[in-house]
């Protein structure tokens, strides 16, 4: 059947006088020419007649009336045309558009049948491409395609660039956004016609909402057949059978269990090439709901039970994001107000299975995972080059290691201060332990009390030894540039000695 409003919008090519629109809705299945032998008038049929035929009629149909005026006679009806409108043709396009109608009807039944039956949104799409003889698109709201009607083959480069990459490029959301597009599609209620931009085919957008969100758009493109604003109705039905398949099953929108361990390693791989499409997915995945991550690459020396150490992982860290591929697990840590509380856990985990993790710097936007992940990594890989004991390796600790080995330009023990050697020599011949001493110092923050615990010594022994140091080295070491530089090159030194 077919509403009055749709028969209208599909008679916007007539000269239409007058129309009468009832408060409800009423549908048509049926439309005939009116001749006075009729008596029995059916609800759902439209019967087209010349004013003159009414003239000495006695039966009142106006719900079902549509006038060509073609005498100076006024009779109530729905509508009302010029007196030079062809019945016939007018009868025809009317006919047409129910048979339209009711064919589409026909498919709309086979969609919720295919929901009822489960066959999926694959199904769904496809009997609507049928439906509309045009290319038909499923993006979920972070514009990556999701399902699209089968074996389509049309001129359009902006698809056609969509279809190869998953997802609508960047230039694509930057038109739409340009021209008004998105902010329409947000703010109606039902399907737009979008005419060609940029030398792309016209289409019809409709959004799909759950909960008062826009979850994903179904978008038609034109090429089999032209796309016009008569079909707009028929979109907004189908796009209510889809919201029902995906009420049922939201994992069609692209969404399931695993899609964010497919664009986290593409950030963490440098091959995702559009942030701000990865930002939009991880948001509606509510990944990125924590203020602060620590990126940690956990490694085994000999092999391990990969699908028992994520479930514990899971366990302790319910909270957190575990990522795994052949022999790597990489773990995305909540910064917890506890932050002793939960590397204690980590700790505990990783002596338990003889394991070692690098943690990266904490950090607060996910989208910025490779560069933390990588630190991760160094950690990792510096803990073995300056053969560190336990199991947890903080980037933040290895900090300078990092930069020294990042170096090429210069030899690294141009990089030490001389004076270091000089304490070194004074050891040598003298036997004391300065250059421990000035390390323990340095590293405590300059604590007396601290470095005389450490090297189980009196304050005053401390006191006169960093006397000695500072004769030694004509150094200040209360000046914090002093300190920093005698620091760095200890760490030199240190870094040197494990190559």
């Amino acid at each position: 059947m077919i509403s009055l409003n749709e028969i209208i919008d599909n008679l916007s090519s007539y000269k239409i006088i007058k129309t009468f629109l009832p408060a409800e809705t009423i549908y048509f299945d049926n439309v005939t020419i009116f001749h006075k032998e009729i008596v029995t008038f059916r609800n759902t049929t439209l019967y087209i007649a010349k004013a003159s035929n009414l003239v000495d009629c006695k039966v009142s149909f106006d719900n079902n009336l549509i006038v060509i005026r073609d005498c100076d006679k006024n009779f109530s009806c729905l509508m009302t045309f010029s007196y030079d409108t062809d019945q016939i043709k007018l009868l025809n396009e009317i006919s047409y558009s129910i048979t339209k109608a009711i064919k589409n009807d026909a498919y709309l039944n086979r969609l919720f049948d295919d929901v009822i039956e489960k066959k999926g949104m694959q199904s769904l799409i496809n009997r609507t491409a049928e439906l509309l003889k045009n290319p038909v698109f499923l993006l979920n709201a972070s514009y990556k395609v999701v399902n699209h009607s089968a074996n389509e083959t049309f001129e359009d480069a902006s698809w056609d660039e969509t279809l190869k990459k998953g997802y609508s490029t960047n230039e694509a959301i930057r038109l739409y956004r340009r021209n008004g597009v998105i902010e329409k599609l947000l703010k109606s209620e039902n399907p737009i016609i979008v005419e060609s931009l940029s030398g792309g085919q016209p289409m019809i957008l409709s959004k799909i909402s759950l909960e008062n969100k826009m979850v994903a758009i179904l978008a038609i493109v034109q090429s089999k057949e032209r796309l016009d604003k008569n079909i707009l109705s028929l979109v907004k039905r189908i796009t209510a059978v889809l919201i029902i398949e995906i009420e049922r099953d939201k994992s069609v929108l692209g969404f399931r269990k695993g899609t964010y361990k497919k664009i986290l390693f593409d950030l963490i791989d440098g091959k995702m090439d559009s942030l701000e499409l990865a930002s939009r997915r991880l948001e509606m995945l509510k990944i990125n709901k924590f203020p602060k991550f620590y990126a940690i690459k956990i490694i085994a020396d000999k092999p391990v039970n990969t699908y028992y150490l994520k479930m514990y992982l899971n366990h302790l860290f319910s909270e957190g994001i575990i990522l795994d591929r052949e022999d790597e697990l990489i773990l995305l840590l909540p910064e917890a107000k506890k932050n002793l509380e939960t590397f204690s856990k980590l700790e505990g985990l990783l002596k338990e299975h003889d394991l070692k993790a690098g943690i990266s710097y904490e950090f607060d936007d996910i989208l910025d995972i490779r560069f933390f992940y990588l630190q991760a990594v160094e950690a990792l890989g510096l803990s073995k080059i300056m053969k560190s004991g336990g199991c947890m390796y903080f980037y933040e600790d290895y900090l300078v290691y990092s930069l020294l080995r990042h170096v090429s330009d210069v030899s690294l023990d141009q990089l030490c201060l001389p004076q270091l050697s000089r304490i070194e020599k004074y050891d040598y011949l003298h036997g004391t332990d300065y250059l421990n001493t000035l390390h323990c110092y340095l590293s405590s923050g300059k604590n007396i009390t601290l470095t005389a615990s450490l090297l189980y010594a009196h304050r005053n022994t401390i006191n006169h030894r960093l006397k000695k140091i500072r004769e030694i080295t004509n150094m200040d070491l209360s000046d914090g540039e002093n300190s920093f530089k005698l620091f760095f090159s200890l760490k030199v030194r240190n870094y040197l000695s494990k190559l």
